[in-house]
């Protein structure tokens, strides 16, 4: 492929993605096994980016390598556990994970959850690892995925 065509090719990628509402882009996603040694690597396996699902309750199924998943209660140094964001933002690096509307912690160690009641349309999933103390780890370990719940016949 000569410059010119791999520009072309580059340029049409790039504007069809620009053309893309924002919830529909895909994200480039690094799968859990390739985290950087010594680094957290924390992963939605499902929902899938851009899965639609049938029914209001959605279960998630999270993945993380390179950092153990305990219970918060354990107290134990150097592990994490799972916070899921539904449709709202995790809080600022340093501040607490909050408790209320949107905002479950999975304070058990659990790796497997199911979201209920779920309004038809898209959603957006984020999780991060938070440490004994609700407080997300360093660089914000998470991943975020959108997915949609079908409209009932």
């Amino acid at each position: 492929m000569n410059a010119s065509t791999y520009i072309g090719v580059l340029l049409a990628g790039v504007l069809g993605v620009m053309a893309q509402p924002a919830m529909a882009q895909r994200s480039i996603r690094v799968p859990c096994k390739a985290a950087v040694r010594g680094q957290a690597k924390v992963c939605i396996d499902f929902p899938r980016e851009g899965v639609t699902v049938a029914g209001s309750a959605v279960r998630v199924v999270l993945k993380v390598t390179g950092i153990e998943i305990a219970a918060a209660a354990q107290g134990k140094e150097g592990a994490a556990h799972y916070h899921l964001f539904l449709d709202v933002p995790p809080p600022a690096e340093g501040e607490a994970i909050p408790e209320g509307p949107g905002v479950t912690h999975l304070g058990g160690g659990q790796k497997e959850f199911l979201l209920e009641n779920l309004a038809p349309g898209v959603h957006r999933l984020i999780v991060v690892l938070g440490d004994n103390a609700h407080v997300p780890l360093p660089r914000q370990q998470s991943d975020t995925t959108y997915f949609s719940v079908a409209r009932p016949s």
